[in-house]
């Protein structure tokens, strides 16, 4: 059997599977034309801002989906038939699946059942 040789980490093929989270960030970044993160370009008043605006999306998005139950079963459903019958086209899948006329029947019989 030939001897297996070690390759160098720059010497590795690219497989984004087994890409480390920067270097995987790095080539979406590059893909969608985004920058890495200049923190030093905000000042320590706009910082502080945008900290304040995250926090409360993410409280108005809770809000938001506690009060919609429904917006939870439409996407888990739509997840479990993603992995369920993994499909090569996820667009097609996706158009299909959100427009079937019986989508909204099956969203309440869910919810009826979550909540009995």
């Amino acid at each position: 059997m030939p001897e297996r040789k070690q390759l160098l980490p720059q010497q590795r093929p690219n497989n984004n599977r087994w890409a480390s989270a920067e270097s995987r960030g790095a080539m979406m970044a590059e893909k969608s034309g985004l920058e890495k993160l200049d923190i030093g370009a905000l000042s320590p008043e706009q910082q502080e801002k945008l900290r304040q605006f995250k926090i409360t999306t993410r409280i108005a998005n809770e809000k938001y989906l506690r009060s919609h139950p429904e917006v939870e079963v439409l996407l888990s459903e739509f997840l479990r038939d993603v992995f369920l019958k993994r499909p090569v086209d996820i667009r097609e899948f996706a158009a299909d699946h959100f427009t079937d006329p019986n989508l909204s029947k099956t969203i309440c019989s869910k919810l009826q059942g979550n909540l009995d």
